[in-house]
């Protein structure tokens, strides 16, 4: 017997992992012109596949992993916003994001 708990982990999980696929698709279509931006001074397409797969890495992955052990940590506030993304491949990116957000690899209790 499934705990509702458990039932809604799995349909977050779900969920985020069918809103990565869809991101990672579009972002994927852009690869060829990843270095485009909207206007001056906004992200391109490469810059927000790193910031994701950065993001991920660096303070979501080990948040989440803090959490699921069962401490209750205190997390400071988080940015990149001041990082260097120019010389990072779109596609590598997507792919370091998919592997991080693979919360198959987090233990939970």
């Amino acid at each position: 017997m499934t705990t509702p708990w458990i039932e809604t982990r799995d349909r977050l999980l779900a969920g985020l992992a069918e809103s990565q696929e869809k991101l990672c698709s579009l972002l994927a279509s852009a690869a060829d012109e990843q270095d485009w931006r909207p206007a001056s001074g906004e992200w391109s397409f490469r810059q927000i596949a790193a910031h994701l797969a950065t993001s991920e890495r660096e303070c979501l992955a080990e948040r989440l992993r803090r959490i699921a052990s069962g401490e209750q940590p205190y997390f400071e506030g988080y940015h990149n916003t001041g990082r260097d993304f120019g010389d990072v491949d779109l596609r590598r990116s997507l792919q370091e994001w998919t592997y991080t957000r693979d919360y198959r690899q987090v233990r939970f209790r």
